[in-house]
């Protein structure tokens, strides 16, 4: 029977991928409050629907955020590794 070959064998890029629990939270919390958003407009409940919806659209630009932000101090710390280093400068 033939081995499986392992997730970073077939994903080298994904081996030094650091993942944001904020972003799990946030997106967990944005479907909560869109679902209960949902259910107060099936109620009736125009009032905390739209409460709700506004919410909604803040938790999603704070994930939005959190993921640019952490995607962002990602590539200046792959930058700072992946530079060479200087060279000296010549004698004259």
């Amino acid at each position: 029977m033939e081995e499986k070959p392992r997730e970073d064998e077939m994903f080298p890029d994904r081996a030094n991928t650091h993942r944001n629990p904020l972003v799990l939270v946030g997106a967990i919390a944005t479907a909560g409050v869109l679902a209960a958003g949902l259910v107060a407009f099936r109620n009736g409940n125009t009032d905390l629907s739209q409460k709700m919806m506004r919410t909604r659209v803040l938790f999603q630009g704070a994930t939005v955020a959190v993921m640019v932000g952490t995607s962002g101090s990602l590539l200046i710390d792959n930058s700072n590794e992946a530079a060479p280093a200087p060279k000296p400068a010549p004698k004259p």
